[in-house]
């Protein structure tokens, strides 16, 4: 898990990726609160509360101490969302892909489907022989 999120920051970071992925070779040149990087990784790292709920909760999260915790605003953030080209995603995507597929330490399959990514939600099913079979159990 290491390497993929090293690799991630590597290819994040690197000023090609950086110029292919922006929407002119003016953005993000000035020194900014949403610099290329801190956008993206922003929203990677969204999940599903409001806008300006996630950018605050970024901001905090990288703010040395609670009162040096400066956001930015949901309008700053669209314009610089703008600025960025959505093939930077598809690109980070395949990257990490390609680096999963070289590095696992081990790749299980599923019906003959390489599992690449799994859902963190728990739930209960009840207990049969056919999810037993198929599943396994603890």
């Amino acid at each position: 898990m290491e390497g993929l999120l090293k690799n991630t920051l590597k290819t994040i970071n690197d000023d090609e990726f950086i110029d292919r992925n922006r929407m002119g070779s003016n953005t993000f040149t000035r020194s900014r609160k949403l610099s290329f990087k801190t956008l993206i990784t922003s929203l990677i790292g969204f999940t599903k509360p409001g806008v300006q709920t996630e950018i605050d909760r970024f901001f905090k999260t990288l703010s040395k101490t609670p009162s040096s915790f400066e956001s930015v605003s949901r309008s700053a953030f669209t314009q610089s969302r703008k600025k960025l080209k959505t093939e930077a995603f598809i690109e980070l995507n395949v990257q990490q892909l390609r680096y999963f597929q070289n590095h696992a330490p081990y790749q299980n399959s599923w019906e003959g489907k390489l599992v690449i990514a799994i859902d963190g939600s728990q739930l209960n099913l009840a207990y049969s022989d056919e999810l037993m079979e198929s599943f396994g159990g603890v």
